[in-house]
């Protein structure tokens, strides 16, 4: 078969055929193997399963083995975190929004109620954003790059979606329990205090706010993955049947740099939000801003380390 090639050529070609029965070995223990864990895990297992497959078919046997080494920790029972994007040779341009994205899935991936109640759109999630990762690393089919990320940012906001609408229903049956409890206690309900968004900030803002955006460092200028964030907001504000009561946006540092100039730099990031949300038909007399600086980072660093994920602005809905 090989007669006529050099020895390296040989040592080569013998190379990848070895390879590739290795990996379409592997690939049909997969296939006959069953998936533990819960509903989530299974759905991911069929996702990895077919694109392991399909990527074989496509002569990437790198990428194929790998998604195959994935789905077969689901079958031996372990819980597969999605890629994290330090771990591909993305480009750079891209790394900023990903890490973002990042940071946004994994709390929903562990999300009890998520897990239980969605695990179709929270596998499609993590599939999805795999999948754009493994294709941004190729970068040169754009439209599976596309077609990955789009899948994956509409599942993302359905999942933040549900979670919200989740957590809503929980907040608004506790007053009712308080009052209950009040009345038997013979205890008179105090007035209703006026509203005050940064307190409710300050009781639970992990629930509190509903996205994030993220900046290069030291700048203010709205990337193109902010842009599309803050586009998808817009949509949903303007979707709304009642327009919500406020619009939050808090504007954040990290610690590289001194205290004054990172309150300014925070105030810009928020300003930005805020003139571009504008832009998009929202009323700027909703649009409250407030800058911190580098108070309340996302992540404990020593002084003058920079840090992508506290360069952000948090938006908050109101209603």
């Amino acid at each position: 078969m090989f007669k006529n090639l050099s020895i390296n050529s040989y040592i080569s070609k013998l190379a990848v055929l070895l390879f590739t029965l290795c990996s379409c070995t592997s690939l049909e223990t997969l296939k006959s193997s069953t998936p533990q864990g819960d509903n989530f895990q299974k759905k991911l297992f069929e996702y990895y399963k077919d694109f392991a497959d399909n990527e074989a078919k496509n002569c990437d046997w790198l990428d194929s083995q790998h998604f195959i080494d994935k789905a077969m920790l689901i079958v031996y029972g372990h819980n597969v975190l999605p890629e994290h994007p330090d771990d591909w040779k993305i480009p750079q341009e891209n790394k900023l929004e990903t890490l973002a994205y990042y940071n946004e899935l994994k709390p929903l991936i562990d999300n009890k109620y998520l897990r239980s109640t969605f695990p179709e759109n929270l596998a499609k999630a993590q599939f999805n954003y795999d999948c754009w990762l493994e294709e941004l690393e190729e970068n040169w089919q754009y439209e599976a790059i596309k077609h990955c990320k789009t899948n994956f940012e509409n599942e993302l906001m359905l999942l933040k979606d549900k979670l919200t609408a989740h957590n809503n229903q929980i907040k608004q049956s506790t007053p009712k329990k308080t009052e209950e409890l009040k009345e038997q206690k013979q205890v008179e309900p105090k007035a209703k205090e006026p509203f005050n968004a940064q307190e409710k900030m300050a009781k639970n803002a992990q629930e509190f706010f509903q996205f994030r955006i993220f900046f290069e460092f030291n700048s203010s200028k709205l990337t193109a993955g902010a842009k599309q964030v803050l586009n998808k907001i817009a949509d949903k504000i303007n979707k709304m049947p009642q327009q919500p009561e406020e619009i939050t946006l808090n504007g954040y540092t990290d610690h590289s740099g001194k205290e004054e100039y990172n309150l300014n730099l925070s105030k810009k990031r928020a300003t930005a939000v805020k003139n571009y949300l504008t832009t998009k038909g929202l009323d700027p007399k909703k649009i409250v801003i407030y800058a911190f600086g580098e108070a309340d980072i996302a992540f404990n660093t020593a002084d003058n380390t920079r840090e992508p994920g506290s360069r952000r602005v948090e938006i908050a809905i109101i209603d």
